[in-house]
């Protein structure tokens, strides 16, 4: 009988939730486009991921077989921006300040200082579609050999040397392959949050899609920028004569990469147009709804934004904080930092346990705490704000993180972002509790208790500032601030006619009011006359008052 009445009312969440997106056509041009670009998006990243893994796979055969030595080792070069010169160093200790890269760091090769035995030889070019036939892998000997043939059948053996150089590039498409695997979970989030915006009529929601928007298109545009470095970084150390490998193992995998990141960046652009325009008119739609229902003073709407904003930072923060953890830990345990961090598993320890409790706890203790205006609650929320603040600078007191820091942007990127995600959602918290008891919590709990009684916004407008006192004998119900082309419309119930007589506490005391007849006649004996059901007006109802839990005898 339980499962029975679970899945009706799973049935039910799932058409409301359908319906209140087709309710109006910008809900639902909002829903739809936000499905076609997330699909769009997430078959592009797919691609990428799809070739970076095929590199990153041919990359760490080679390197394996011919020196597997080689990947206790990290690589660097001094700058991805002045690559006229390129010293390639081979460390096996973080090399941050001089003396740490002179003692524990080897330069392999320097593109200034050409290799002279391979300066005169051919280069051998990959065939990108038939690489891995082109590829003789030898593991049986020690150490292994890998023979790399053309399509005029040159040959060339890949020696020791170039596989210590291969590592560099190993490394970076590693990061790439990362990176195409976070957006392409990115999206699924993306979406989700888009339809809960407009199920929920959530302006918070919409605040984190359009936040994030903008985030990816600005790394989509690094992103392209990179690529075409890397291409020119990549020539000069693997395929340009005298080089130590002079093999071009990648023909086409940035002209393929470039195929993809440009129609990306398109999309992302023209998405982000789109969906600031959508969500514009959506929150024109919202604002006439946000916490309207009993007509809020501007102080009211004003504190709600700063709750709202609070909101979308913490929902953001999810996403990229859970990101640039998991980003850490992967290199923590899958790459050289394994064996050269000698803290590896208290780093693992502390900032698992640290992130994941503290995020969980301290989004939805700052959720709660400040709708509901718990003070004792949001002291525990600003504490552990605060950990998590204090966790990642202390993180940069680690040579290991600096230096992952310096090397790959993408993880800089989500760490700088995470930190001032949950700085901004501290602060902005710390405004919320300085207005407790100002009446938030009552609007936004009188603002539920009519949405889910199917009440109509904005139909008693009150202005505190002005201290005008409501009169619904002058009230301008018709010219209400709310929208009847909101989503929200079908929830609008007629007010019955005879309702709308002026309230006695509002009349001027020259003016004998019925009511008052009506009373001074009943404490004279006479009944007081109640109109009859065919007395009012054609399609008018009266909710018994006990539905809304008032009771005979009081006053209301």
């Amino acid at each position: 009988m339980s499962y029975k009445c679970a899945s009706y009312l799973t049935v039910l969440t799932t058409i409301y939730q359908y319906s209140h997106i087709l309710l109006h056509k910008t809900t639902a041009a909002f829903f739809v486009f936000s499905f076609i670009l997330c699909l769009a998006q997430g078959v592009i990243q797919s691609l990428l991921f799809s070739i970076d893994s095929e590199y990153k796979t041919l990359l760490h055969r080679t390197i394996e077989t011919v020196d597997n030595a080689a990947f206790l080792n990290i690589t660097e070069i001094p700058s991805q921006l002045n690559i006229e010169t390129i010293p390639l160093r081979l460390c096996n200790s973080i090399p941050i300040g001089e003396r740490p890269r002179r003692e524990n760091c080897t330069i392999i090769f320097n593109t200034s200082n050409p290799d002279p035995t391979t300066e005169d030889q051919a280069i051998v070019a990959l065939t990108t579609l038939q690489k891995m036939d082109q590829i003789s892998f030898n593991a049986g000997t020690v150490p292994g050999t890998v023979t790399v043939r053309d399509a005029s059948l040159k040959t060339r053996t890949v020696t020791p040397r170039c596989a210590q150089t291969l590592l560099y590039a190993h490394q970076n498409i590693r990061n790439f392959s990362s990176e195409d695997l976070t957006f392409i979970l990115l999206q699924f989030w993306l979406l989700g949050i888009s339809m809960l915006a407009v199920t929920n009529d959530s302006v918070a929601h919409l605040w984190t899609v359009l936040m994030t928007r903008a985030l990816i298109t600005a790394w989509s545009t690094y992103s392209l920028w990179r690529t075409q470095n890397f291409t020119s970084i990549f020539q000069r150390l693997y395929s340009n004569p005298g080089t130590p490998c002079n093999i071009n193992f990648f023909p086409d995998y940035f002209k393929i990469r470039l195929g993809y990141e440009i129609p990306d960046l398109v999309l992302n652009v023209i998405g982000f147009g789109i969906t600031c325009w959508l969500s514009f008119h959506l929150l024109r739609i919202y604002n006439a709804q946000a916490v309207h229902y009993v007509g809020a003073p501007e102080h009211i709407n004003r504190i709600n934004k700063l709750f709202l904003a609070v909101l979308s930072c913490l929902q953001l923060e999810v996403f990229i904080l859970v990101t640039a953890m998991g980003l850490w830990v992967d290199v923590l345990s899958n790459t050289a930092i394994r064996h050269i961090s000698k803290h590896t598993a208290a780093y693992l320890g502390v900032f698992i346990t640290t992130s994941i409790v503290s995020l969980i706890v301290a989004t939805q203790q700052g959720w709660y705490s400040i709708k509901r205006e718990m003070k004792r609650t949001v002291l525990v929320f600003f504490f552990l704000a605060f950990v998590i603040i204090l966790g990642w600078s202390v993180m940069f007191y680690s040579l290991v993180y600096r230096w992952t820091f310096l090397q790959w942007p993408f993880l800089a990127g989500c760490s700088v972002s995470s930190f001032i995600l949950i700085v901004c959602s501290t602060a902005l918290a710390i405004a919320c509790r300085l207005n407790f008891g100002r009446g938030l919590k009552q609007y936004l709990h009188a603002e539920a208790a009519l949405a889910k009684s199917g009440f109509a916004p904005e139909v008693f407008r009150h202005d505190e500032e002005k201290n005008t006192p409501f009169d619904l004998s002058t009230a301008d119900l018709k010219e209400s601030s709310f929208s009847p082309t909101s989503p929200t419309a079908k929830y609008q119930q007629p007010i019955p006619t005879y309702l709308i007589q002026p309230l006695p506490h509002n009349r001027p005391a020259s003016i004998e009011s019925t009511a008052t007849v009506g009373r001074q006649a009943g404490a004279q004996g006479a009944p007081l006359r109640v109109p009859k059901q065919a007395e009012r007006p054609t399609g008018s109802s009266m909710q018994p008052l006990s539905k809304y839990g008032v009771k005979f005898g009081e006053s209301f």
